[in-house]
């Protein structure tokens, strides 16, 4: 690696490179259409290999070891929450403007984690707000030794 004088370095930031051709966009368009259908295509078989493990997966107690490559499946709960207003209000952490200013037709998971961060107000005090909506067994994979 060569130093460059403040000269040559004003010059290297500054450089400008040659614009496209026409045919190395069309490439890049077709190679990222290409990309994108592939990636739909393995997101469908990971989802079809998914709904065939998890039952495997259950059989075994929750957990499969594969000795020979060294990967555990096991299933895990993911729960998901959603704030409730009225329960929010009932902490006393946040004011009702405040409250107001989070809303959609539910609480605004981004805005509210601003609020949160701009008010001070502490989430564990929020927490009894938090209403679990859903829950479902995920897969999770490692590998040994992580």
């Amino acid at each position: 690696m060569t130093d460059l004088t403040p000269e040559e370095a004003e010059e290297a930031i500054t450089f400008e490179p040659e614009p496209a051709s026409d045919a190395m966009v069309a490439e890049m368009v077709r190679q990222l259409k290409e990309t994108r259908e592939q990636i739909a295509r393995l997101k469908k078989d990971e989802a079809v290999l998914r709904q065939g493990l998890l039952p495997c997966l259950d059989q075994r107690g929750g957990h499969f070891t594969d000795e020979t490559s060294g990967l555990t499946a096991r299933l895990k709960t993911q729960q998901r929450y959603e704030w409730d207003a009225n329960r929010l209000r009932a902490t006393g952490e946040l004011k009702d403007a405040e409250i107001a200013s989070v809303m959609d037709s539910v609480v605004n998971k981004k805005k509210l984690e601003a609020l949160i961060l701009t008010t001070g107000a502490r989430e564990r005090l929020l927490a009894p707000a938090k209403v679990m909506t859903s829950s479902h067994e995920i897969v999770s994979i490692t590998e040994r030794g992580s």
